[in-house]
C-alpha cells in the first residue's frame, strides 16, 4: 500500500476540497489490488453468516472549475 500513498508526501497536513456532490466520480476496484481479500464466516452468537471484503476505492472530480481548495 505504501507505493500508492508514497506519491502524496508533498501534501500539507491540513487541507480541504469543496465541490458539488454531483461533480464527484467514485470507482471501486475489486480485482488486481495488493491485499484484496474476502473473508466469510459463521457467527454462532448471532446465528448468521458474516463477510468482510478489502478492496480499493478512489474518487475523482469531473469538472475542475467546480473545485475550491483551502490549505492551512
Amino acid at each position: 500500500m505504501g507505493s500508492y500513498t508514497g506519491q502524496y508526501t508533498d501534501m500539507p497536513e491540513t487541507y480541504a476540497l469543496l465541490t458539488e456532490s454531483r461533480n464527484l466520480a467514485l470507482a471501486v476496484n475489486t480485482q488486481n489490488f495488493p491485499g484484496m481479500e474476502v473473508r466469510m464466516w459463521y457467527n454462532p452468537d448471532e446465528m448468521e453468516n458474516r463477510q468482510r471484503a478489502v478492496f480499493m476505492a478512489g474518487c475523482d472530480y469531473l469538472l475542475p472549475e467546480l473545485i475550491v481548495a483551502a490549505v492551512a
